[in-house]
C-alpha cells in the first residue's frame, strides 16, 4: 500500500446531500469528530472515471477491450455483477485546513489529532512512524516552525486570536517527516505557513471556517427562483489517501491505477470547475518491508519562562501495532 496526497487546487465540494440546517448543501463530515472527509466510494469512482475516459478515446478496438478489461480488474465490475476489483480505496482524510488570517494572507492549520492519525496510517502500511505521539497544545496558542514569518506574532483567525510559539527541534522533524510523505517536496515551503493549534479549536474551525458560497437559479426575467448556500473546502487544503493491491498476485494493480496520472476531479461542481487536486504519490510499501522498528522518539512541548518551549530529553517507546482496516468521484487528467 502507499499513500496519495492530494493539495486542492480549487475550490472542493465533497457533498453529503441536503441539509435543513443554514447550509443546504453542506460538506461530507465524520459523525463523531466532525472532520471533514471525502468517501472511498468517491474516491474509487473518480479514479474509474480516468481510466473509462482513456477507453473511450482509444481508437484502436483491440486496445480499447483491453484497457475496459483492466478496469474491471482494478475497480470490479457494473454495480449488480459479481467480482470485486483488486484495488484498495481508502477514505481521503484531512490533514490541513487554510483559515482566514487577519494578521497575514492566510494559515495552514492542523492539529495533534490529525498528525497522530497520519502517523497511525503510515505505520499500518508498513512505514516506519516518526511523528510526535506526546504532541500537545494548549488552547488559543498555535505552534509554529521558527523559520515561521507567523512566529512571535499575535494572529487573529477568523475573529478567534492565538498566540504563535516555536516547535521545539525534535517535533520539527517529526512534523516535516510527516508532511513530506503527503505532499512530498512542497512540504519544505508550506511548513513556513503550517500552525498546529489544539484539536478543539482545530474542530472549531472545521464547523465556523469554512467558505460558505451563495447560488442562485434565475428565470428569463432574472428573477430568483431558487437561492442556496453550499460549503466548499478552500484551495491548498490537504488530504491523503491510501491505495493497495487486494490480491497477492504479484501485480501492482494499485500502482497502474495511479500511473501518469497529476491531477484528480473529485466531487460536486466539476462544471463550475472545483473538485481539482493535484497528487503527491508516496514511495510505496512492499510486503518485505513490512517488518519495521517500533522504537522512536517521543518528545514532550515544555514551556520555559518566556513561553517558548524547550527541547525535553527524547524518551524511547515501543509503538503499538494498528490492525488493518470507499457517493461517486469524477474525472482527472
Amino acid at each position: 500500500m502507499f499513500i496519495v496526497g492530494m493539495i486542492a487546487e480549487t475550490f472542493i465540494h465533497p457533498g453529503s446531500g441536503q441539509s435543513l440546517g443554514a447550509i443546504d448543501l453542506p460538506v461530507a463530515r465524520e459523525r463523531a469528530s466532525g472532520l471533514p472527509y471525502i468517501a472511498g466510494s468517491s474516491m474509487k469512482g473518480a479514479f474509474r472515471q480516468v481510466h473509462d475516459d482513456r477507453a473511450q478515446k482509444e481508437t484502436d478496438k483491440e486496445k480499447r477491450e483491453g484497457l475496459k478489461n483492466k478496469i474491471y480488474k482494478y475497480f470490479g465490475k457494473e454495480l449488480g455483477s459479481e467480482g470485486a476489483g483488486a484495488v484498495l480505496f481508502s477514505d481521503a482524510r484531512l490533514l490541513i485546513l487554510p483559515v482566514r488570517s487577519l494578521t497575514t494572507r492566510f494559515v495552514l492549520l492542523t492539529c495533534p489529532m490529525l498528525l497522530r492519525r497520519l502517523d497511525r496510517d503510515l505505520e499500518r502500511i508498513g512505514d516506519a512512524g516518526l511523528g510526535p505521539a506526546t504532541l500537545s497544545v494548549d488552547a488559543e496558542v498555535m505552534l509554529v516552525h521558527p523559520e515561521s514569518p507567523l512566529i512571535e506574532t499575535e494572529h487573529y483567525l477568523e475573529d478567534r486570536s492565538f498566540k504563535a510559539k516555536r516547535l521545539n527541534a525534535e517535533t520539527i522533524q517529526g512534523v516535516d517527516y510527516l508532511l513530506g510523505k503527503v505532499v512530498g517536496d512542497a512540504a519544505k515551503e508550506m511548513r513556513k505557513f503550517v500552525g498546529i493549534v489544539s484539536d478543539d479549536d482545530f474542530l472549531w474551525f472545521c464547523s465556523f471556517g469554512l467558505h460558505v458560497q451563495a447560488r442562485n437559479n434565475l428565470d428569463k426575467r432574472k428573477v430568483s427562483k431558487n437561492l442556496w448556500y453550499e460549503e466548499l473546502l478552500s484551495p491548498d487544503t490537504v488530504f491523503y489517501t491510501m491505495l493497495g493491491d487486494r490480491l497477492a498476485d504479484g501485480d501492482s494493480c494499485a500502482e497502474d491505477v495511479l500511473a501518469e496520472l497529476k491531477y484528480l476531479q473529485v466531487g460536486g461542481n466539476e462544471t463550475l470547475g472545483q473538485g481539482w487536486f493535484r497528487l503527491c504519490k508516496s514511495s510505496s510499501v512492499s510486503k518485505k518491508t513490512q517488518v519495521v522498528s517500533t522504537a522512536r522518539a517521543v518528545t514532550e512541548q515544555q514551556p520555559n519562562k518566556g513561553g517558548v518551549p524547550e527541547s525535553a530529553s527524547p524518551t524511547v517507546a515501543a509503538k503499538p501495532k494498528v490492525g488493518s482496516g470507499k457517493k461517486g468521484g469524477r474525472r482527472g487528467r
